[in-house]
């Protein structure tokens, strides 16, 4: 088949996108019938990657599965090490071993921005290792390689977010605000007030003392949620370019089309890290872009994100705007916005040095859903999956006739 200009080409799969959300809800469905939840490095997981590996198959040139070794619960379970010191902290400045106390208390801050804000690996020997696997399908261009296009989702979900079930986004911002709050203040009085001891602020910690017990039931590790929105979303959008190409029997000129579907995003992005690093993106010697996506479901909410790791990464405004002007090929005014709370795989790819952006519809209250027993494939939005699919698309076309610098200048960085 022979390529026009991108809105034409975009056009042409409109027409078809109602094929391709089908094939999009079918999928999930099927994944989560088969295998069920999903929790980082399971068998579950695995068993996952192996439905999306065959059905990928069908659709490009090659697929590999690349093994990796991480720590499953080390990302979530930094938390409990948090809870515990800081309820040590409190009883040890309450008998007056402040120094003793003040140390708890640091690593305490350190684990937190370290694992949370940085989503460094600084606990996790610690914790149990376990394999997870990165899965990759290309399809090659007719002549040399001047172009990759990387579309992407996660295949894991996460252990249920115990405040988030039982109260929803407020009960769990509460719980966060105030266990962290207290964290960090009692860490700056503890350094303001070094040289002695304090009898307000021991009274104060015992008061906070209830929010460091609360935070340690963060995690229910003994439930899984099914991940149908987060994220098999994001990966039957990946897959469904993929699929279309192969249906419409199109083959780019000089982009190759990848479809990096990752392990354990839920565990610290792990497989996106692990990706990067095996992949460097000095190695490709061609213009790279990174479309990732995750949870797809809230029509109120779709964005794409240009801030990323709790606005502490900014994406590449170039991939950035090839979505955001897909999304109007498709009729949407996608809006920028920050992660405000969490990552996406497009952060780790950004930090190693990838251009890349992600679009995201998730309301980031959050939903109610949002790492619950709630995500299943009951509550999924099929309107907000064919928006994606659009994105997806528009991307690849936007990407495929201009490259990255076609789109340098198109909106400003807000």
């Amino acid at each position: 088949m022979t390529l026009g200009n991108y809105r034409t080409n975009f056009d042409l799969y409109h027409a078809q996108q109602a094929t391709y959300v089908t094939y999009a809800i079918q999928t999930i469905m099927y994944v989560v019938s088969a295998v069920g939840p999903r929790a980082p490095g399971s068998v579950a997981e695995m068993n996952s990657q192996k439905i999306m590996m065959a059905d990928l198959r069908n659709y490009c040139d090659t697929v590999t599965q690349e093994p990796f070794t991480f720590h499953p619960k080390a990302f979530m379970g930094f938390i409990c090490i948090d809870s515990f010191l800081m309820i040590a902290s409190v009883f040890l400045y309450n008998f007056k071993f402040r120094i003793l106390s003040f140390i708890c208390t640091t690593i305490s801050c350190i684990l937190f921005f370290g694992e949370f804000f940085m989503y460094r690996e600084l606990c996790d020997p610690i914790f149990e290792s376990g394999s997870s696997s990165n899965i990759i399908g290309v399809i090659k261009p007719v002549g040399e390689v001047k172009r990759v296009a990387i579309f992407n989702g996660h295949t894991d979900s996460m252990w249920q977010w115990q405040f988030n079930y039982l109260g929803g986004g407020h009960l769990l911002v509460l719980v966060i605000v105030f266990t962290v709050g207290g964290m960090l203040v009692f860490e700056l009085l503890q350094i303001f007030y070094f040289k002695e001891f304090q009898n307000w602020i021991a009274i104060l910690q015992i008061c906070w003392l209830p929010w460091y017990l609360l935070i340690g039931y963060f995690t229910n590790f003994k439930t899984c949620v099914e991940g149908a929105n987060d994220n098999l979303t994001g990966c039957v959008t990946a897959m469904a370019v993929a699929k279309y190409l192969k249906d419409n029997n199109i083959r780019l000129q000089n982009t190759e089309v990848r479809i990096v579907l990752t392990g354990c995003e839920e565990a610290g992005l792990r497989g996106a890290k692990r990706y990067a690093a095996a992949h460097p993106v000095a190695s490709e010697n061609a213009e790279v872009a990174f479309f990732c996506f995750d949870t797809i479901r809230d029509l109120d909410s779709m964005a794409v994100y240009n801030k990323d790791m709790t606005g502490t990464v900014s994406h590449d405004m170039r991939v950035c705007n090839i979505m955001k002007r897909a999304g109007e090929l498709g009729g949407l005014d996608l809006p920028f916005a920050t992660v405000f709370c969490g990552s996406t795989d497009a952060a780790a790819m950004t930090q190693a040095g990838f251009p890349a952006g992600s679009f995201a519809a998730l309301n980031p209250t959050p939903a109610d859903y949002y790492h619950t027993v709630r995500d299943n494939i009951q509550n999924l939005e099929p309107i907000a999956l064919g928006h994606s699919i659009d994105v997806a698309m528009g991307s690849l076309f936007i990407f495929d006739e201009e490259g990255l610098d076609g789109s340098q200048s198109d909106y400003n960085d807000i």
